[in-house]
């Protein structure tokens, strides 16, 4: 007998962690057939409406858009579990069954067979306890129009070297490297059994990390998928091999579910198919910019409008953050609040990245003070980047709370804090920006010491609140500011 997988794919639940139980008014709750089918409605047409306003260029090539109207068939299979499939039809309509109205009966109740018999073109199931409410109908209609237009990007990628290319930016957007040096500029290339290979750095327990060595192959498919016998060619590589390296293959379509069984027993193979690529693309949007530019504003423009109108009286964290922003006054009265206010700020947009604050520390001969110290964890590519540049091993902020833009004298007074147990690069968080002449003392102490001195205003602080909600890397913000102090080097 074969032991257990002991790999999971990102969608699925470890043994140890625990699932989310119903409520009990959920669970006592019972969906009428009318509920549903004011669901379905609501779905379609918040589906429809977010192709047509985002894109409609591509409307036509969308099957559940183009294809319409549909009749769909909400069959229900208890009090809450259904089944919802939709068939062609000269007309838009919506019905309710009970699974055992089917005819002719399936017995024993048969998903597959079901959907075979009604002759579905599409459909979805769904057995947990739902309210099946207009607000649910908006979140599934949006989310489907914006999983059907990733699909139609992936199916539309004109060549393999182009498929390659997005899939490498993804990687070095999750934080792949090879050593100590960033994937983007060391890319390994070997012929078989990979297209290249990197170092993977896996985070373990109390703080320990290990380099992990990955084979990456890509695998472009614009309607086939990956079949069975190139799973079993990849686990054949290991067969005899000893090394601990890991098989990658990075594929642009769906496994099937015995392509997924074969991902997940052998624990040194793994499968990116497109739901991981789907994964990686929304955790990291600012990648399509130069593929598909649509997509990351559509998302960023819909995540904004959701989380406004089912957020109900509950703020983000952003609005709260901002109304202590505007609500703390400036001056030298006020900047204990102002510090904690920005500590609570820079914790919240960089949860992994940064480790816990230590505000107001003080060196051994007790003349210099670094108002908040942060312990850079390396776990994105900017931040390594700034360990690796500047050897940033702290993040050192220094908080002041003013109602004029940053003169040059700060700049200078706060690069003392720089030297080489802690890190060359800074953070001066204030209420407004730097003044013009601020540019010129950057450059010259990059010229002299080697040392980065950014500022962040306010203004900073809310645009990277912004991105953090919206999916976006609220470190963007830092990396240009930086690229544009060095640009002007």
């Amino acid at each position: 007998m074969k032991t257990p997988p002991v790999i999971y794919p990102p969608s699925h639940r470890l043994p140890t962690e625990s699932f989310d139980e119903p409520t009990q008014e959920l669970l006592s709750a019972v969906v009428s057939d009318a509920e549903l089918v004011a669901f379905i409605t609501h779905y379609t047409d918040f589906y429809r409406k977010t192709v047509e306003e985002f894109f409609p260029q591509i409307a036509a090539a969308l099957p559940f858009y183009a294809r319409a109207p549909f009749h769909t068939t909400v069959v229900r299979m208890g009090p809450n579990a259904v089944i919802v499939g939709h068939k062609r039809s000269s007309e838009a309509g919506v019905e309710v069954k009970q699974f055992h109205e089917i005819t002719p009966l399936i017995d024993p109740p048969n998903v597959l067979v079901l959907v075979e018999q009604l002759e579905f073109e599409s459909c979805w199931f769904d057995g947990t306890p739902n309210q099946y409410n207009k607000e649910q109908a908006e979140l599934r209609g949006v989310r489907d129009a914006l999983s059907g237009v990733l699909d139609f990007f992936w199916q539309t990628i004109p060549d393999s070297k182009t498929f390659e290319r997005i899939c490498r930016q993804l990687m070095v957007a999750e934080g792949l490297y090879i050593g100590r040096t960033p994937l983007e500029r060391d890319f390994i290339e070997i012929d078989r059994p990979a297209d290249l290979t990197a170092k993977i750095v896996l985070n373990e327990p109390a703080g320990f990390r290990r380099l992990e060595t990955w084979w990456f192959q890509f695998k472009h498919y614009k309607s086939n998928r990956i079949s069975v016998a190139s799973l079993r060619e990849a686990e054949s590589i290991f067969v005899d091999d000893a090394t601990p390296h890991v098989l990658c293959l990075v594929t642009s379509e769906n496994l099937t579910s015995i392509g997924t069984y074969i991902a997940s027993e052998n624990p040194r193979v793994r499968i990116w198919d497109r739901s991981v690529l789907d994964l990686l693309v929304n955790r990291h949007l600012s990648v399509l910019r130069d593929y598909f530019n649509d997509y990351p504003k559509a998302v960023s423009e819909l995540t904004q409008r959701l989380d406004a109108k089912l957020g109900g009286a509950t703020e983000g964290h952003a609005k709260q953050f901002i109304k202590k922003l505007v609500d703390c006054p400036t001056g030298k009265l006020h900047f204990s609040q102002y510090e904690s206010i920005g500590i609570e700020i820079l914790q919240f947009l960089f949860t992994e990245q940064l480790g816990g604050a230590k505000p107001q520390e003080r060196t051994l001969d007790g003349k210099q003070r670094r108002d908040v110290l942060f312990r850079n964890n390396r776990t994105s590519r900017f931040f390594d980047r700034l360990f690796h540049r500047f050897g940033c091993d702290f993040l050192i902020v220094d908080f002041k709370n003013y109602g004029k833009p940053i003169e040059p004298k700060v700049i200078t007074d706060v690069e003392k804090y720089a030297n080489r147990a802690l890190g060359k690069f800074m953070l001066v968080v204030s209420r407004k920006s730097q003044s013009a002449s601020v540019d010129a003392t950057q450059v010259r102490m990059f010229r002299d010491s080697e040392t980065i001195v950014l500022v962040v205003s306010d203004n900073d602080l809310i645009e990277m609140m912004h991105r953090k909600e919206t999916g976006l890397a609220p470190e963007d913000v830092l990396e240009d500011k930086l690229d544009e102090l060095l640009r002007n080097y």
